[in-house]
């Protein structure tokens, strides 16, 4: 009896959150968004994005492709690219809301991304090298260190 109530449970877990998934839509997004983009952002600690609102809205605005998962009017996540569509494109940002992780939503957004660049030469994405759950992520669908490329990037920071 414990067994089947479990199991019963389990199973209802996953319909409702199966039930979740179909009902979000994909679009996509731009500056009008920015509150709830702002939302996403400070929810997860990214902090540099939140001072300059007319910088983040310019940024938006000139990205390559911005695509997020709606569920009504709520924006659950987003992924933002940079780049000419060419020869390089780069996710500058890939963010779900922490209730909706773990569901598959970055995982759609990103196959989006490499479906629609799938003849571009290089598409990069950069994260933490101690989040362990973002390297796993990224490795799962395909993506690899830069290093087994054999080459190095380099970048400059400007500290605000």
């Amino acid at each position: 009896m414990a067994f089947t109530v479990i199991l019963w449970t389990l199973l209802f877990c996953d319909i409702i959150i199966f039930i979740e998934v179909i009902f979000m839509k994909l679009i996509e997004i731009n500056e009008s968004y920015l509150s709830q983009i702002k939302a996403l952002y400070e929810e997860s600690g990214w902090t540099a994005y939140l001072a300059d609102d007319e910088k983040l809205s310019r940024a938006i605005k000139n990205s390559l492709l911005t695509l997020g998962y709606m569920d009504d009017d709520e924006l659950l996540g987003f992924v933002r690219c940079v780049g000419d569509a060419e020869h390089v494109v780069l996710v500058q940002d890939l963010i779900v809301k922490k209730d909706y992780r773990r569901k598959g939503l970055a995982k759609k957004l990103m196959k989006e991304v490499l479906e629609k660049y799938k003849d571009v030469r290089w598409i990069q994405v950069n994260t933490d090298g101690e989040n362990e759950v973002a390297n796993a992520f990224y490795k799962a669908i395909g993506m690899k260190d830069i290093s087994e490329a054999g080459v190095v990037s380099y970048f400059k920071w400007v500290a605000k």
